[in-house]
C-alpha cells in the first residue's frame, strides 16, 4: 500500500491510500497558479526500496524530491514510481 500526502500553500494535509493495480490511473489531482509550489510525500508500507519523481511535462510542472513547481499553463501528470508500479497525479496549472 502506499500513501500519498499532499500539503502546500493552497491545502491543508490529506491522505490518500490505495492499492496500485495493474492499470494506473490518476489517484487525485490539485490545480495550481503559474509560479506556486506544492509538496508530495508518500509513506510506502512493506516497500523499502528508494522512488522516483517524474512530471510528463516539465515545462507545465516540474517535479524535483516531491516538490512540484507550476510553470506554465496547462496539464501534467506527475507519477512516483516504486519498484515496477508508480502511480499518477493529476497537475492542472492555470
Amino acid at each position: 500500500m502506499l500513501k500519498i500526502k499532499k500539503k502546500g500553500e493552497y491545502y491543508n494535509d490529506f491522505w490518500y491510500s490505495f492499492e496500485p493495480d495493474s492499470k494506473p490511473s490518476v489517484y487525485f489531482g490539485v490545480t495550481l497558479k503559474k509560479g506556486s509550489t506544492i509538496d508530495l510525500g508518500y509513506i510506502a508500507e512493506n516497500y523499502t526500496g528508494s522512488v522516483k519523481w517524474k512530471s510528463s511535462k516539465s515545462s507545465v510542472a516540474a517535479v524535483s524530491k516531491g516538490k512540484v513547481t507550476a510553470k506554465s499553463k496547462g496539464t501534467a501528470y506527475i507519477r512516483l514510481y516504486y519498484g515496477s508500479e508508480y502511480i499518477r497525479i493529476k497537475v492542472t496549472v492555470k
